[in-house]
């Protein structure tokens, strides 16, 4: 069995994206917000690094695409980035 919410505290952004092949911005930082592209593919800001926000502070790793006005609004937790990811 899987406990996921040790998993996620025991996983960060950079192994998902690792994991998956996703390359993330060369700026991105080990704390605080971050910004990279939105994983789903169909929204607006696919190609943006900076549609989304992370907030590393948070061991569940809330993120969330800021393009709803325009793009899909993505959010969740790092169990469903990873799940974008893929």
């Amino acid at each position: 069995m899987i406990d996921v919410d040790t998993l996620q505290r025991e996983l960060s952004v950079r192994d998902l994206a690792r994991y998956y092949g996703v390359a993330i911005p060369e700026r991105f930082g080990d704390g605080g917000e971050q910004r990279l592209a939105c994983p789903c593919r169909d929204c607006s800001g696919h190609n943006d690094e900076r549609s989304v926000s992370v907030n590393l502070s948070d061991p569940f790793k809330r993120w969330k695409c800021h393009r709803e006005n325009y793009g899909c609004g993505a959010q969740g937790n790092l169990v469903t980035l990873a799940y974008c990811f893929k």
